[in-house]
């Protein structure tokens, strides 16, 4: 221990002056890129919640267009055959039941 002890003491300063000097450039550059790595991080995150919230938007208004257009084609057909039936309730039996729907 104490040989070793004697060795070191023996070598040159400002070798460990430099070293020291290089590891500290190592740290900064380090802390550096994990600053850098966490700023593109929450940027990454920032936009991939907006396009999910963007993709939900048009979802809900793309399902809203759909039940729309179902709740058309369920009703429109619907209401001809009421008011032909009310017709014929109505005493008009000349009233022709049309029906050009394939289903």
């Amino acid at each position: 221990y104490d040989n070793a002890r004697t060795r070191l003491n023996a070598l040159p300063a400002d070798g460990f002056v430099k070293i020291r000097g290089y590891m500290r450039t190592m740290i900064d550059s380090n802390n550096r890129q994990i600053k850098e790595g966490a700023i593109a991080a929450e940027e990454l995150k920032q936009s991939s919640v907006l396009m999910l919230e963007i993709g939900v938007v048009i979802a809900f208004l793309v399902a809203i267009m759909l039940g729309v257009m179902i709740t058309r084609m369920i009703t429109r057909p619907l209401a001809v055959a009421v008011a032909s039936a009310q017709r014929i309730a109505g005493g008009d039996l000349t009233q022709p039941i049309v029906s050009d729907r394939g289903d």
